[in-house]
């Protein structure tokens, strides 16, 4: 019987081909569980003089090796630019260069090796996607080099051969030490990597599970569309309407009034460090709020339907749009992201659609024309006369391209299910038997 380590290698194996795919597909069909889903579980440390002098040692020595050879990168590109021969500076150099100043300063060589090999990691991934950024022609921008206030996380991978660093709620960490968390619940799955964050709040602890990948729940003609907005911040195909989030509009005149005061201030001054600190509480008090928000309703959709159809939005261009001014306060990415964790955990098929004319498409006629909404809130058919709330025939129509797209076949209540016959605030009148 093969371990988990020596199927992994032999299912990543490039040499194996199409014999490979076809043998994982079988057992995915036998539901042997496969490690694939990635969960975090994040806990608050209850510090101690000792562990915080010692996680802001690494901090600080990380956040320098991340500038020095952040520049020696930059370095190597420019010089590559002008001289095409001359390669630029990469992660195996780097690493090598690691090794001959671990020898020669001892306090670079008191970090874990583990915690200094994912800050190569992390300068490597943020070449790539310059180079990417690169490739399709656009305003690439070099990767920013990090202030004290700005690298604020350090992590390695866990080991199968190192002891397991959680013990009861005692964590303990390789060459830092060991501090007491507030442990809500156990993690559970494969431990693969350890991170630790310092926020304005405290200092949090993540922990990175592989759990087992969830086989999908078999097909049926449970499903909802889902369309979001800015009136509620979504509406879905069964008439269910969530009232919109504005969390930051709740804290605006108070983070305008402290950055006014923050401007006033001298740098590096006590009384600014303090109104930092204000600022940045009021920003993650909203950023709390929008995931709170985010998990609790993409439990409730996911616990009520076997498959959820949502518009395939180009939310950045939407963001940068004026006529989306509020996009970013709402964070659809935000919800669209929680959502998608919740229905890989459960089983439940996630379908992104065109969101083209969905609010101007009869989901009674299919006539499609721009004069059918009357307004934001009002469709009414220029053909058949249906009338209904505008959000809700989107929410229809989305459904019912999700239910194309995973080759369902919806019966006519299906279809409908969402309508009835209400008609106050323009909300819905359907002419349907």
């Amino acid at each position: 019987m093969k371990t988990l380590r020596e199927r992994n290698k032999f299912f990543s194996s490039k040499r194996q081909g199409q014999a490979t795919v076809l043998l994982v597909n079988y057992l995915r069909s036998l539901d042997v569980l496969f490690w694939n889903a990635l969960k975090v579980y994040e806990y608050k440390l209850r510090l101690n003089a000792t562990f915080t002098r010692a996680a802001q040692n690494v901090l600080d020595r990380n956040r320098e090796l991340f500038n020095g050879m952040l520049q020696q990168r930059r370095d190597s590109y420019e010089l590559h630019k002008k001289n095409g021969h001359v390669a630029p500076a990469g992660k195996k150099e780097q690493s090598a260069q690691l090794t001959d100043l671990r020898n020669a300063e001892p306090r670079f060589e008191a970090i874990p090796r583990a915690i200094q090999n994912t800050v190569l990691e992390r300068i490597d991934l943020a070449y790539q996607n310059f180079f990417r950024r690169v490739r399709q022609g656009g305003k690439p921008g070099h990767p920013k080099f990090k202030s004290f206030d700005r690298y604020n996380s350090f992590e390695y991978c866990h080991d199968l051969r190192h002891a397991y660093p959680l013990t009861g709620n005692k964590l303990a960490l390789r060459g830092i030490g060991t501090v007491r968390i507030t442990l809500t619940r156990q993690p559970e799955g494969v431990l693969k990597r350890v991170r630790v964050v310092k926020r304005v709040t405290g200092w949090f602890v993540q922990f990175v599970c592989q759990t087992p990948e969830v086989a999908l729940q078999p097909l049926t003609e449970n499903g909802v569309g889902v369309d979001v907005g800015l009136v509620h911040f979504a509406v879905t195909s069964d008439d269910e309407r969530i009232p919109p989030t504005k969390f930051r509009l709740r804290d605006e005149q108070l983070i305008a009034n402290r950055q006014r005061l923050l401007a006033q201030k001298r740098r590096g001054s006590n009384s600014r460090g303090k109104l930092k600190k204000t600022i940045g509480k009021a920003h993650r008090r909203i950023k709390s709020q929008r995931d709170d928000h985010a998990w609790k309703l993409s439990k409730s959709l996911v616990d009520r339907y076997n498959w959820i159809a949502v518009e395939d939005l180009d939310i950045k261009q939407m963001v940068e749009s004026k006529k989306f001014k509020n996009t970013s306060d709402v964070s659809w990415g935000n919800f669209y992201s929680k959502l998608s964790g919740k229905a890989e955990e459960a089983g439940v098929r996630i379908v992104k659609v065109d969101p083209a004319y969905t609010s101007q498409t009869c989901p009674e006629c299919g006539h499609v024309c721009r004069e059918n909404r009357k307004t934001q809130a009002k469709f009414c058919c220029v053909q058949c006369g249906f009338t209904a709330n505008a959000d809700l025939v989107g929410a229809i129509n989305i459904k019912g391209r999700g239910a194309s797209l995973l080759s369902l076949t919806l019966t006519r209540r299906a279809v409908q299910s969402g309508r009835n016959d209400r008609q106050d605030d323009g909300s819905c009148r359907t002419a349907l038997a």
